[in-house]
């Protein structure tokens, strides 16, 4: 299960010792997009809670998502999670 609490604390260290941060790579090999990702993701995940209200897609009920994980490299869910973006000018 995703736990974003991993990436929430103010020291963190991308140089190697945080194992969180593998697939960005360390030391001098590390990703050159990192600092732009830490500031644009939260941003533009705020937006689109803000602009678009979610549905779940045919009458789906909040019981009925299957938030089962699935082992890889990374966690993922078992059964793919699809989420309906309303868009606010459809609001009414």
């Amino acid at each position: 299960m995703f736990s974003d609490q991993r990436f929430l604390w103010k020291d963190m260290d991308f140089q190697g010792r945080d194992f969180e941060f593998i697939p960005f790579g360390s030391g001098r090999r590390i990703c050159p997009g990192l600092p732009l990702v830490r500031r644009v993701v939260p941003f533009l995940l705020a937006l689109m809670l803000q602009e678009f209200d979610w549905r779940l897609p045919n009458g789906m009920e909040p019981n009925d998502v299957d938030l089962t994980e699935k082992f890889a490299s990374a966690l993922e869910l078992a059964a793919p999670l699809h989420a309906v973006p309303i868009s606010v000018v459809q609001r009414g």
